[in-house]
Parts: structure tokens; sequence; C-alpha cells
């Protein structure tokens, strides 16, 4: 019996210690979960307010939390921080690590907020493939929903985004039927919901006014404006309303709605100024007000030149931050520190080589441009130094008299002297048949007497034909380079860049730039 008591008395004295730890397991369980449900609290709360903290607390909650909505959630918002350090390496790859957590939750609404939030990454990117992959994938999750205003909110904001793809593609019916889809989406939401339904506004006036539809485009528009909400939209809807009035002819109506965008003191979009100063100058010259259309068309000159001097701008900032950075912690430590003494000199010298490099690049492109011009000023043909040559296939070698080829000849000359040479559908088969000869001499001549094959001469001569354009009509300055290109005979936009590149040995951009210092000299001598 004693023993039996004694026994008895030891696993009582087990079991209570057992259970008195269990019991602090339990607390300290609870408190953890506490503490990590506060810590994503806090991180949701600071959202895109501070980078650095949000990693922090992010690292914290990853090291304990259990739950795969919560990691989900803490991967994606440190994904957002590391993008506004502007570290994208490190910001996609926790994004799809959000995404493997997001998938094995099964929820619907943190699935497709994750691939909503991955298509808006492609977006920036202009990966627009993949990101109407992601959008259809996030259309497909938000279909699982439960009707509500989440549904309809997240599945009008998925449309809209289609829509601007759509937009940027310049398929306007597929996008105005994608921005009709997500006003539908928005008017479901049992609360007035004027923030998106402004959008829907917008984006459906902007696309019936590419679709020359102006009257469908006035009315989307004014709806738009007329919702006090969300008034960072009414600077882009004003801007599509000026438009409507330019088209209509009513100048003046379309001058004072673009001088009203300028007056928004809370206007910061560079890009969106650009337009408006570059509108407000062709609407002064419609009008026959060339003091104003030069005025306004140097200040787009100006914010366009500001804009491309950012690129330059970004770099020194980034030197400058890393050099003060690693001053304040050699001066904080007290302590001399070869190795970041060396890393300091070696971003000095790294930031010296870029702006040697920088300027090295720009005397360069100046030299190619005063060539170009030179060129042009002494009538001869702008053209690539490095000649291609094509020998004639066996059994295509032909004997051409002195007068054919004289006759060949001159009438080249005069194709020259036109714009013949600006059709897009110009080969060699349609010009032999203009000058009333064959191929086969054709080619010959103009390999023989140009030093180069037929679309070499051919591109030669549109490139030419361009630049001379260009330096003799300030307003072609104010063309998109896709136009240009097609007004000089290229199908598209790449095709322009590449051949004018090989041609004059800089791109289309640095020949406006240069250009429109140039004119700007002459006006300001």
């Amino acid at each position: 019996m004693l023993l039996f008591d004694l026994n008895m008395r030891r696993f009582n004295s087990k079991f209570c210690f057992l259970t008195v730890l269990l019991f602090c397991f339990s607390i300290i369980y609870s408190q953890n979960k506490d503490e990590l449900d506060s810590l994503e609290n806090r991180l949701n709360m600071m959202r895109n307010t501070n980078p650095d903290e949000t990693i922090k607390i992010g690292e914290q909650i990853l090291k304990y939390s259990t739950s795969d909505k919560q990691k989900s959630n803490t991967l994606a918002l440190m994904s957002f921080a590391y993008f506004a350090k502007e570290n994208t390496k490190k910001s996609t790859e926790l994004l799809f690590q959000a995404k493997e957590f997001a998938e094995k939750t099964n929820d619907p609404q943190i699935i497709s907020k994750i691939y909503g939030t991955i298509a808006q990454m492609y977006l920036n990117i202009d990966f627009k493939d993949k990101a109407v992959y992601y959008l259809h994938l996030t259309i497909d999750e938000i279909k699982k929903l439960p009707e509500g205003n989440d549904k309809y909110r997240l599945k009008g904001l998925s449309y809209i985004e289609l829509g601007k793809i759509n937009m940027d593609e310049k398929k306007y019916s597929a996008a105005n039927l994608y921005f009709k889809n997500s006003l539908s989406e928005f008017n479901k939401m049992n609360n007035d919901a004027p923030y998106y339904i402004k959008r829907s506004y917008y984006n459906l006036g902007d696309s019936y006014y590419n679709l020359q539809k102006l009257d469908s485009a006035s009315l989307y528009i004014n709806k738009a404006l007329e919702i006090k909400k969300n008034t960072s939209v009414n600077d882009y809807a004003l801007f599509t309303l000026s438009n409507i009035y330019t088209d209509e002819k009513k100048h003046q109506l379309a001058i004072d709605t673009l001088k009203s965008i300028l007056k928004n003191k809370e206007l910061n979009d560079d890009i969106l100024k650009s337009k408006v100063y570059l509108s407000i100058s062709k609407n002064y010259k419609m009008l026959g007000d060339y003091e104003n259309f030069d005025l306004y068309n140097e200040k787009h000159l100006q914010i366009n030149k500001e804009i491309a001097q950012n690129n330059i701008n970004t770099i020194k900032n980034a030197v400058n931050l890393e050099e003060k950075k690693l001053t304040n912690e050699i001066s904080s430590a007290n302590k001399q520190n070869n190795t970041l003494v060396i890393i300091l000199i070696l971003i000095s010298g790294v930031s010296i080589t870029i702006f040697f490099y920088v300027g090295k690049t720009k005397r360069k492109q100046k030299k190619q441009y005063e060539a170009i011009i030179e060129s042009l000023e002494n009538k001869t043909v702008i053209t690539n130094d490095a000649k291609i040559e094509v020998a004639p296939k066996d059994g295509e070698i032909q004997l051409i008299s002195s007068d054919v080829e004289q006759e060949i000849l001159e009438k080249l000359d005069k194709f020259e002297k036109s714009d013949r040479f600006t059709n897009q559908k110009l080969n060699i088969s349609t010009l032999a048949v203009q000058l009333k000869t064959n191929t086969t001499y054709l080619s010959q001549i103009i390999n023989k007497y140009k030093g180069k094959n037929f679309n070499t001469y051919i591109n030669e001569l549109r490139i030419n034909y361009i630049c001379e354009k260009i330096h003799n009509n300030p307003e072609y300055l104010n063309y998109k380079i896709s136009y240009l290109g097609e007004i000089s005979g290229f199908a598209t936009h790449s095709a322009f860049a590449k051949v004018f590149k090989s041609v004059t040995g800089i791109s289309p951009s640095i020949f406006l730039n240069e250009s429109a210092k140039n004119h700007q000299k002459q006006n300001n001598p």
C-alpha cells in the first residue's frame, strides 16, 4: 500500500507538472498568436509609409507565423516595401512567394488579390501578355466569391485594367466593352461607389473619344466631372474633354479647359503637363496666334528635356545617397572601416565614370547630329558608312548598254527628288515598273552607282527625307516618332527607329532633342 501510495504521489506529481507545462505552453502560444496578429495589424496600418519598418516587422511575423494567409499577406506587403525601395528583384521574388502561400489557403479573395497584384507588376514592366493572363486568373477567382461589394469592386477593377491594356494597343472597341463591364459591376455595389464609378465614366469617355464618337465621349466625361470625389481623375478627364473641343474646332474652349488643368496646384504629372502644353500650342496655332504657339511649344520642349534628364538625375541621386549612407555609417561607428572606404571610393569612381561617359556620349551624339545637318545643308544624302554590296547570282549578269544605264540613272535622279520612296508598299519590282526597266537592271545600277543594295538605298532616302523635314519645319518636333516613321515610309515604330540609328548613328529621339535645341538657339540667339 505504501509503495502504491508513493507511486500514486509520484504519478500525481508528474501529472501536475505536465498539466502546468501544457497550460504554460497554451498561454505562450496564445500570447504569440495575439502578438503576431497585433504585428500584422500594425503592418497593414503602415502600408506604403515606412518600407524599412515594414520589412523589419514582416521578417518577425514570418519567423513565427504558421498561417498561410498571414504569410501571404505579410510577403505581399514586404514586396510593396522592396518595390518602394526600388529593389524590384527582391520585390518580385517575395510576391511569387506570397502567391504560393495564397494558393495553399484556397481562399479566392486572398488568391485574387495576389493575382491582381502580379498582373499590376507585369503592367509596370510593360509585359502585357502576362498581365492579361493574370487578370483573367484574377477574374476566375473573383467569380468564386459570394455576391457582395468585394466581388463587384474587385471584378470592376480587373475589367478597368483589361480595358486600359486594350487602349494601349489601340483596340478601342474591346476597351470600351471592358469599361462598360466595369461600370456594370460598380453599379451593383449596395452603397454608393462614386470613386470607382467616376473612373469607369472617364475611361468610357476616353474610349469613345478614340472611337471618334464625340457625343458619347462628351457625355461620359462630363458625368465623371460631375462626381466630386476622386478629383485626381479630373485632370485626365479635362484633357480628353479638351481633345473633343479641338476636334469640334472649339479651339478657345479647348485652350481654356487645358489651362484649368495647369491651375491645379496638386498636378505633379510631368508627362500630362507636357501633353497639355503641346495641345495648347496646337490650338493657338489653329487660331493663328503664333506668339502663344511659340510660348507653349517652348514650355512643351523644356519639360520634355527635363523628363529626359530624369534618368541622369536618378543615377546621380542614387550615388549621392549611397555616399551619404556610407559616410554616416563610418562617422557613427567612429572608426576607419577600410572596406567601407574602398566601397565609397569605388562608388565615387563609378559616379565620375558615369558622368564622363554620359558627357562623352552627349558630345558624340551632338557631333553626329551636326554631321547630319551639314549633309542636309550641302544637299548630300545622309548615308551609312558601311556599304552593302550585292553580287549578282549566277546567270543573272546582264550587260547593260551605256545609253540604258544613263537613262535609268536619270530616272533614279528624278525619283530621288520626288517623295515616291515614302510609299510603304514600294519594292524593287514596283519601282522597276515605274522606271520602265527590269529588276535585274535596276538592282545592278543601284549596286554599281550607289554602292548599296535596293533596301539600303530606299531606307537612306527615307531617313534623309524625314531629317530634312524636321530640320526645316519646327512643327515636326511636335509629332510622335511613330508618325514620323509612318510618313517617311516605315510600317512600324521599331523598324523606323532601327533604320534611323543604323543610317545616322543616333536614335530619332536624340535627333529630335538636338533639333529642338537648335531651333531654340536660332529663335533666342
